[in-house]
């Protein structure tokens, strides 16, 4: 069962860059701006990148070997896609230099179509790409999760398919951030494994940061349905309640088992892939 749900986990966090491009192509159909190809094109650009990210995290951290990265933990193993079948000595490295190559040449189709403008959010996301380790060292990884899959792609993808730097597109990636936030922390967790009663537990995890994003996540939309950037029909999206409520349930004692941490986890996934699509149907039909 611990496996099953490592193998999920590993599938389902391309929710990360796939809400986003969903989210961009929403606003773009809204707008009469969409074009099928451009929208194929940012969806790869997106994925590509997300992808990038891991080979290069997974080199930086000499193949999930440093102590206080999770994969060292219960995550112990865990490696990205096709790393196996890249061949020589550094197939991280290699694999995320393929996936800053290919998406070089996705971002000249789009600097060909939209101009020097595009430079901005491609080098923004190049420096998150290959910082990310030592921006995670230093503490920073929630924030530069939330900054990269929130604003950076939402803003970013919806200029590539409109021409267009919307407010209102960085308005619409906060709750976005938020539900991608729980995530990586719920993935990428500093804590502790002890043996307790027999059975291993996840423990020291920093309760209150899943909390706040989980709480602040839902306060969000209703905000945004406030101050009518969102349809009032958005206030359907509390309906995946239930999953974050799930999530916290299972982190609120001082222990949690490991195998009923890793379906929170999942929970989590899925809560940022049906919310981000509720919300992305609610921008088209309003």
């Amino acid at each position: 069962m611990r496996d099953q749900a490592i193998r999920q986990i590993k599938y389902l966090l391309f929710s990360a860059s796939i809400v986003p491009a969903l989210f961009s192509g929403a606003l773009a159909y809204r707008n009469n701006t969409f074009d099928l190809l451009d929208f194929i094109l940012l969806f790869l650009a997106l994925f590509i990148g997300q992808m990038g990210g891991d080979y290069l995290y997974y080199h930086f951290t000499k193949n999930h070997t440093f102590t206080d990265d999770a994969h060292t933990k219960i995550f112990k193993g865990w490696k990205p896609l096709f790393i196996d079948q890249i061949k020589g000595l550094n197939p991280g490295l290699v694999a995320g230099a393929v996936c800053i190559v290919i998406d070089f040449f996705i971002g000249l189709y789009f600097f060909d179509k939209l101009g020097i403008q595009v430079l901005v959010p491609a080098i923004i996301g190049l420096i998150f790409m290959t910082l990310f380790t030592p921006l995670m060292k230093l503490g920073l990884k929630e924030l530069v999760v939330f900054l990269t899959f929130g604003p950076l792609c939402l803003v970013s993808g919806y200029f590539a398919l409109s021409g267009i730097f919307d407010f209102y597109a960085f308005y619409l990636s906060f709750p976005l951030g938020f539900l991608v936030t729980v995530v990586a922390y719920l993935k990428g967790a500093k804590f502790n494994i002890k043996t307790i009663n027999g059975q291993q537990k996840v423990v020291k995890l920093n309760k209150p940061l899943v909390y706040a994003l989980s709480l602040l996540t839902y306060l969000s939309i209703a905000l945004l349905v406030y101050v009518q950037v969102l349809d009032t029909r958005a206030i359907f999206c509390f309906i995946t309640l239930p999953l974050a409520l799930s999530v916290v349930r299972v982190i609120k004692d001082q222990t949690s088992d490991i195998e009923a941490y890793l379906w929170a986890t999942v929970r989590s996934i899925l809560n940022l892939l049906i919310t981000g699509i509720l919300l992305a149907l609610i921008i088209i039909y309003t």
